[in-house]
């Protein structure tokens, strides 16, 4: 991949406010959901928040591979990796958003709060009439 195009890439996943992730639920199908990206480390990982007792975490404790989708008109970017569940306060207070106390009214001490760190193993991009596909080390 161009650094140019690699640069193109980050930007868009960054300036996304949603993402679409998959987990492979208990009979082996994929579950996709619509999620909140809270933060991005370039291409390399992905932030989500979700409750400890939502399918998606249940799905991703069983099997941590999963893919997320960012799509904008014209252009789709597809990462395949492994989710970690975190739950350590301290990652847990900085990615703390505001509005997340709409679904963890206890704040950042919700047992059910917990947040899902995206490790990319390999892209798809089609950005600008551009497609590129590659492994990360």
């Amino acid at each position: 991949m161009t650094n140019e195009l690699l640069k193109k890439t980050e930007n868009f996943i960054k300036d996304e406010d949603t993402a679409v992730l998959s987990s492979i639920d208990e009979n082996g199908y994929p579950r996709t959901a619509a999620m909140s990206s809270i933060k991005t480390e370039g291409i390399k990982t992905i932030w989500f928040s979700t409750g400890t007792n939502s399918h998606k975490a249940k799905n991703l404790k069983r099997n941590c591979k999963a893919s997320v989708c960012y799509y904008a008109t014209g252009s789709n970017i597809t990462l395949i990796g492994e989710v970690a569940i975190v739950e350590d306060m301290d990652i847990k207070k900085q990615l703390w958003v505001d509005w997340f106390i709409e679904h963890f009214p206890l704040g950042v001490t919700d047992p059910n709060y917990c947040i899902l760190k995206f490790e990319t193993k390999y892209i798809q991009v089609w950005l600008e009439g551009n497609f590129e596909e590659f492994y990360l080390d």
